[in-house]
């Protein structure tokens, strides 16, 4: 849809509440047409982007399966001591054990809302971090918000430290982790994300964030949520959270880099795939005039 009609249909649709379009909107869209061969054309132009694009798509979802499908070989299921695919190199290592994850910690908190909420926010200043912010496995922060120094202060003690787990323990997105990075290193965290900082030596963060992502993570998670309400998490549900970790820490860590490769994969596809609805949109702003373009 080009976005000339798109711009006639909010401006159209009807109903005080929920706005919706009938049949006689619809057969009012003003159509603005050439010759028939130009038609084909541009039609045809636009439906191979369309390809391209279901194409990319396809390429996404099958990279997406295959993470699914090794998470879910590289960890143990539960019950068992050992996962259904192992690295060469550690085949002839001990058994999986599992740990609470609390004993495995230097700290399990979240931080707190400031008083007067928006007001605080500023363009620039430490990052805070709130819940809209953790996707699954990555930081999404073109919407971060930033305090400055002295609201920073006032609660110091959830300050954000290299390798931080990221889990947000309240609301829809509820038990979604990433890992603090160089961007939102000395920031703060609200309420709704609970801050893990491990043991490094004992347990590896990125094992630890895909492990929570994986379907036997999520499951734990779910486990907590009474009748499948996922509303929320506390700080003793996530300390007890039982970590399945090979006996080697250089078997975490293959892991971790194993599954982080396939991420960065899965990131770079999901780049071309936006580039490729962002050059259509493009396009068609181009491609089809507006009516007041279309008079002159």
């Amino acid at each position: 849809m080009s976005p000339t009609s798109q711009k006639y249909f909010l401006n159209s649709a009807a109903g005080s509440g929920v706005q919706n379009l009938n049949a006689d909107i619809i057969k009012q869209l003003p159509i603005l047409i050439t010759k028939y061969s130009e038609q084909q054309k541009i039609a045809d132009c636009l439906s191979s982007i369309d390809q391209l694009i279901a194409a990319e798509a396809q390429k996404l979802d099958t990279l997406k399966a295959h993470k699914k499908g090794l998470m879910q070989q590289l960890f143990p299921a539960e019950g068992e001591t050992l996962p259904k695919l192992r690295f060469p190199e550690f085949k002839d290592a001990r058994v999986w054990a599992s740990c609470d994850l609390g004993s495995r910690t230097i700290k399990v908190g979240s931080g707190i809302t400031p008083n007067g909420g928006d007001k605080n926010y500023i363009n620039a200043g430490r990052p805070f971090i709130r819940s809209q912010n953790i996707d699954w496995g990555e930081l999404l922060l073109n919407n971060v918000a930033f305090i400055d120094d002295e609201t920073h202060a006032s609660f110091v003690s959830t300050k954000i430290n290299d390798s931080d787990v990221f889990l947000n323990i309240t609301g829809a997105s509820i038990g979604i982790s990433a890992i603090a990075d160089s961007r939102v290193i000395g920031g703060n965290v609200n309420q709704h994300v609970c801050i893990i900082r491990l043991k490094q030596k004992e347990l590896n963060p990125t094992f630890l964030n895909q492990y929570l992502l994986s379907q036997y993570g999520q499951r734990q998670i779910d486990s907590f949520q009474a009748g499948g309400n996922r509303q929320g998490l506390n700080f003793t549900q996530v300390r007890s959270f039982s970590i399945p970790t090979p006996s080697k820490m250089e078997e975490q860590i293959r892991i971790a880099d194993c599954l982080s490769s396939i991420d960065e994969l899965i990131n770079v596809q999901s780049q071309k795939f936006e580039a490729l609805k962002i050059h259509k949109k493009g396009l068609m702003q181009q491609l089809f005039p507006t009516a007041e373009e279309a008079i002159a």
